[in-house]
């Protein structure tokens, strides 16, 4: 990622997150974000002896069959398999989240405001990963607690019990994004 990737990055999120930088945590932690994309590196030769496919870094181009692969959704208490490719041609952002993360909760309805007001613009898709310990019960029970509150009058819709994107976008802790843009390059992550 270059500088005015990272600069053309900060301001479409205070075009859209206006509020957001006014709080210097929220400021800090963006130019620490924007500082760890410039220093990722690859694996070693050591570490990629497990079969699973190698972290994207910022600035590379998506796998071709990120879009066409099938991925378990929770919708509003049911499951389908479907793929991503009704997400792509626009700015794609997947928010890794667990149940056990109280930031991940609160800033749903921040989320969805904003997706609302910018539908055409970009995708929001949650991803609840199996190294975050949910299973299909837990996400349930989750769901059934907060539908009237956080998730009062629309769709809940996640992506869970995965690995494949956990693989793709590794990170420690939640909540985590990793940006895709319409070319699908991934634009941005954080860690």
């Amino acid at each position: 990622m270059t500088f005015s990737h990272a600069l053309a990055t900060l301001c479409f999120f205070a075009k859209v997150f206006p509020s957001c930088l006014r709080h210097p945590i929220v400021l800090l932690s963006l130019l620490l974000m924007f500082n760890n994309a410039f220093s990722q590196s690859r694996q070693t030769a050591t570490e990629k002896k497990i079969k699973t496919p190698d972290p994207l870094l910022v600035g590379q181009q998506i796998p071709k069959d990120f879009w066409v692969k099938k991925h378990l959704f929770y919708i509003n208490g049911g499951t389908i398999r479907k793929s991503l490719e009704e997400y792509k041609g626009k700015l794609l952002i997947l928010d890794f989240w667990s149940t056990t993360c109280a930031p991940c909760l609160t800033h749903q309805s921040d989320i969805h405001a904003v997706q609302a007001k910018y539908p055409t613009q970009f995708n929001i898709v949650m991803i609840n990963s199996t190294s975050t310990k949910d299973d299909l019960k837990r996400i349930d029970l989750f769901y059934q607690r907060n539908k009237n509150t956080y998730f009062k009058n629309r769709d809940f819709t996640s992506i869970i019990l995965d690995n494949q994107l956990q693989n793709l976008f590794p990170h420690i802790g939640n909540p985590h994004y990793a940006w895709i843009n319409k070319l699908g390059y991934l634009q941005i992550q954080t860690f």
